[in-house]
């Protein structure tokens, strides 16, 4: 049996365990439309679709990928109107949250990694 949860915002003040069955990932591929990067539309696309199939993985307790990678959503989420930054923010977190917790550690030298021509992280199993 593998991984059953998940610790939310670790060492943080809203710190919880969180079980894979009760995760939900919002769809967040909408929100970049209307930013001037279009670079965004693509990196959130496909962050949201890598995230569902880690998640799913895990749920269903079958090989997880070699590597996963978190684009900085912070600076695009900042951008947003305040409700649909927060989903953001929770997503961009529950990638983190989520390659932590199910074993993952950042890439090799723990520098921020370049896709789409935008910052984020890779993890690694």
């Amino acid at each position: 049996m593998g991984v059953q949860s998940i610790i939310r915002a670790k060492g943080g003040t809203a710190e919880r365990t969180v079980q894979l069955t009760d995760i939900v990932i919002q769809d967040i591929r909408v929100f970049p439309l209307f930013l001037p990067d279009k670079r965004w539309i693509k990196a959130v696309s496909e962050y949201y679709e890598e995230l569902g199939l880690l998640l799913g993985a895990a749920r269903a307790d079958i090989a997880l990928p070699m590597e996963f990678f978190v684009p900085d959503l912070w600076n695009t989420s900042i951008k947003l109107p305040s409700q649909e930054c927060e989903i953001m923010l929770d997503m961009w977190n529950l990638g983190h949250d989520l390659a932590r917790g199910l074993g993952y550690r950042r890439g090799s030298d723990g520098d921020d990694s370049i896709r789409h021509g935008l910052r984020g992280t890779v993890y690694v199993k």
